[in-house]
């Protein structure tokens, strides 16, 4: 599961430049962006919210948990072996810093059971 969710990781990172041409204005709270998504400092970024549960917001409002299950609302690589999962990930275009573009990426891979399911995180910087 972890091998899984960093060939996530590695995926995203090898793309990075392409993301830097356009991003949809929707945050995670509207799944649907093919795994792109406006970041959004308020939402939760708990490991309840990342596995599927309710986490409260920074203003203390209850958040749906990510759903790594809805259409059309993360990326997904193929190819990685001996999985109950393919990886999937979502990018998040975080607001540029003294001209480099940062995204934050959030993995999610599964190992050779559904029970074994691990979450990472990176932010990757691109000057273009």
């Amino acid at each position: 599961a972890f091998q899984a969710a960093e060939a996530a990781l590695n995926a995203a990172e090898k793309n990075v430049p392409t993301y830097a041409a356009t991003f949809p204005a929707s945050t995670i709270e509207t799944p649907g962006s093919g795994g792109m998504y406006t970041f959004s400092l308020c939402m939760p970024n708990t490991q309840a919210f990342w596995t599927g549960t309710s986490a409260k917001d920074c203003d203390g409002v209850a958040k749906t948990g990510f759903n790594w299950g809805a259409a059309n609302a993360t990326l997904t690589i193929a190819g990685v072996d001996d999985v109950a999962e393919q990886p999937k990930y979502i990018v998040e275009k975080m607001p540029d810093l003294s001209g480099a573009k940062r995204y934050r990426v959030t993995a999610r891979g599964v190992g050779g059971d559904a029970n074994a399911v691990v979450i990472l995180q990176a932010v990757f910087t691109y000057t273009p």
